[in-house]
């Protein structure tokens, strides 16, 4: 791609669209040295590489601000809260499933890489319209709510120690390799959903309730 950008030059009405080749007629026999090269490659990088503009695209479409990333950010939140006010494992993690929180994250870090202002700028609003909204949604739910604070989902996320540091740290590794290997990111995002999502919702929980020393370590994390 690098390549064939520099033939291209500057030149407005060249564009080069890249797709997926399924298969060939006739069949393509590789020579031998192809074959070498293709496997030492494979071996190096892997099998499913993305070029840095497969990456890019996908990665700017997480950071825009849809209905649909509203809805479901919405929706997320809704059933976060009321897992954690129902102290339902369950509950919370299917609020996970549905977040969308990764798209956001991965653009704002590959905005960063490339040092790409517009990429960031666009990420940042996605990510804070995300954690607003969670946030706006969850002290909405506990003011409407009663909800004992003894529940272990909201108690076991005021505590902050190298275990969390830990699971952020590979929440974010994972979303990574997600990416550029070309591999399904579906449950890479609710790893990183896992990370996000519930200290928001149980910030918002506390916040609503008054236990403002609670909140403040859920503000910390």
């Amino acid at each position: 791609m690098d390549r064939l950008a520099a033939i291209m030059g500057d030149d407005p009405a060249s564009r080069v669209f890249l797709t997926e080749l399924l298969a060939t007629l006739p069949r393509v026999e590789t020579p031998e040295d192809d074959k070498e090269t293709a496997v030492e490659e494979e071996a190096k990088f892997g099998s499913n590489r993305v070029t840095r503009e497969e990456l890019y695209s996908e990665a700017a479409k997480g950071g825009r601000v849809t209905r649909i990333f509203i809805v479901f950010t919405v929706l997320s939140s809704i059933v976060a809260s009321v897992g954690m006010i129902r102290d339902n494992a369950g509950v919370v993690i299917g609020a996970m499933v549905i977040a969308p929180l990764l798209g956001p994250s991965v653009a704002l870090s590959l905005g960063a890489t490339l040092g790409d202002s517009g990429l960031m700028k666009r990420a940042i609003v996605a990510a804070a319209t995300g954690f607003g909204l969670a946030l706006v949604i969850s002290v909405a739910v506990g003011l409407l709510v009663d909800f004992d604070l003894s529940s272990t989902e909201l108690i076991s996320r005021t505590d902050i120690g190298v275990a969390e540091i830990a699971l952020a740290f590979a929440s974010g590794v994972a979303a990574a390799l997600a990416f550029t290997t070309g591999a399904s990111s579906a449950l890479i995002g609710v790893m990183v959903a896992v990370a996000l999502l519930p200290p928001t919702v149980a910030l918002g929980l506390l916040t609503a309730s008054g236990d403002w020393t609670l909140a403040r370590g859920r503000a910390c994390y």
